[in-house]
């Protein structure tokens, strides 16, 4: 993603359009929003993804390609994509949840095979919820470009697109499938689609919803305490309870996950986001940041499909529709804040856009924008890098490889030096191993505390090193913090509590 962007922006003729202009001017914002965030170092890597995303957009809007050639890569990639998504469907999820069992202690174990042997398929994506984003994003193009098209083209899209659909059920993602269905109803509101179609694939998606029904039974019993419906709900209410304490300026890219156990109840599960685009937006850039964005977002992927006047056997308007589809998606899930699905859906919104009349620019405008990209581009990729890295080293930590973990979390930190993550694992890692270096440990700890001061598990992590070095009074500080940030976990209060105890014993024995 962040080779291809920069390497879009080179050969481009929108660098210098009006929109790269308008990025430009939310450069600062992004930073200063950074900056007063409750956790500096995890805003970092959202604020660049969206920016590098916007400009992505922006890039491909000046770069003319055939409509056939999209067409067919759309078509590839949704061939092999739900490819993968049946051979895990069927076989690979089985396969994995058996090493699962065999290399992984059962007390980790637990949270992986809880979600293999749901069934769903992730297709290269994080979630199935994300692979069905992906699927209905794509399949609509695909479709409407095949129903122009004659002959072996017409037989190759219309394949790859019923192809498609068979990777979409299996994913069981009734959000995935809901948004689709609104993206096309809405292209029939304006009469592009006749009615009958429209019908026709209302009724197949129902079925489809139906079946994953009957595969997920939680899907349709709202109450149940493993509904996804209530889960979300939870996330939701905590977003908006944060957007309630933090109402002008929010806490910052990436402080939902931050502030999130702060206002966790009873019953919610942990999620790093609020599975709501506007309710996340709202809590982390405040209410009045947040509403803007999410129109701006709503306009800029729904309104293609909403004024469209091409023909409806085409590319473009099929396009239209997978773009409403995503931005509908989001009203439920999260898939937008997702790098892959955000940038894939800024440069689709680019080539629908008409190729702007850029006047001749200042030849260091170009090279500045350029070099934005890039700097952007290691952003991203260094972020990346950060978290294969960290989940190297979590694998060698929970393997009693301590001095691997170590190693992979100084690579880690080096390739995405901003990040909170990194050091707490070293400090962790520092505090597990036979040789333990206080002073490194305790260096480690400090610095993950101050990129994520909310963050009760680095609190938690530096009290532990505090003890270690001998500091039980900073150590007391830190607990007290820890159970204030995460008050659901019992495990805080009680080494808090413990700790006091030995404190207070410790002074009543000590000469007077």
């Amino acid at each position: 993603m962040a080779i291809f962007t920069t390497l879009a922006m080179l050969v481009s003729s929108a660098v210098t359009s009006p929109a790269s202009r308008c990025i430009w001017a939310a450069v600062p914002v992004a930073i200063v929003a950074s900056r007063l965030g409750i956790a500096p170092g995890e805003a970092v890597e959202p604020a660049a993804t969206l920016l590098l995303a916007a400009l992505a957009g922006v890039a491909a809007s000046g770069i003319a390609m055939p409509a056939d050639l999209l067409a067919k890569l759309f078509a590839l990639a949704v061939a092999i994509v739900s490819g993968r998504a049946l051979y895990e469907s069927l076989w690979g999820l089985a396969l994995w949840a058996e090493r699962v069992r065999a290399s992984v202690p059962a007390a980790e174990a637990a949270a992986f095979l809880g979600r293999l042997e749901q069934g769903r398929p992730y297709g290269g994506f994080v979630t199935p919820a994300a692979l069905g984003c992906f699927l209905a994003m794509t399949i609509p193009p695909v479709a409407a470009w095949a129903l122009g098209q004659r002959g072996p083209a017409r037989a190759f899209g219309l394949g790859a697109a019923t192809f498609g659909a068979v990777g979409l059920l299996t994913t069981q993602s009734v959000t995935a499938m809901a948004a689709l269905a609104g993206a096309i109803a809405l292209a029939g509101l304006r009469g592009r689609i006749a009615g009958r179609v429209v019908a026709g694939t209302a009724l197949a998606i129902g079925l489809a919803v139906a079946v994953t029904g009957i595969a997920r039974p939680e899907v349709f019993a709202p109450g149940r305490a493993d509904s996804p419906w209530s889960l979300r709900a939870g996330n939701v209410r905590v977003a908006l309870e944060i957007a309630r304490a933090h109402p002008l300026i929010g806490v910052g890219p990436g402080g939902y996950a931050e502030a999130f156990p702060q206002y966790r109840r009873a019953g919610d599960n942990e999620s790093r986001h609020a599975h709501d685009l506007p309710a996340e937006l709202m809590a982390e850039w405040g209410i009045p940041a947040g509403l803007a964005l999410s129109a701006l977002f709503f306009w800029l992927f729904v309104a293609p499909v909403a004024r469209a006047s091409g023909p409806i056997r085409s590319f473009a308007s099929g396009l239209s529709i997978g773009l409403a589809a995503f931005a509908l998606h989001n009203i439920v899930d999260f898939t937008s804040f997702l790098p892959s699905l955000l940038v894939l859906a800024a440069v689709s919104r680019g080539w629908l856009a008409a190729r702007p009349a850029v006047p001749p620019a200042p030849r260091r405008w170009r090279v500045a924008t350029i070099a934005l990209t890039g700097g952007l581009a290691v952003v991203a990729a260094g972020a990346g890098l950060g978290r294969d890295a960290l989940f190297d080293a979590r694998q060698a930590a929970a393997a009693g490889d301590h001095g691997r973990a170590l190693a992979d979390a100084a690579r880690a930190r080096r390739a995405a030096p901003w990040d909170a993550d990194p050091p707490q694992v070293e400090a962790e890692a520092r505090m597990a191993s036979a040789s333990t270096d206080i002073g490194a440990a305790l260096v480690a700890a400090d610095r993950a505390v101050a990129r994520a001061p909310s963050r009760a598990a680095a609190r938690g992590v530096r009290a532990r090193v505090r003890v270690a070095a001998g500091d039980a009074a900073g150590a007391y500080a830190d607990l007290v913090e820890a159970s204030r940030l995460y008050p659901a976990r019992p495990e805080y209060a009680s080494d808090r509590d413990a700790l006091g105890e030995a404190i207070g014993k410790a002074r009543a024995g000590a000469p007077r």
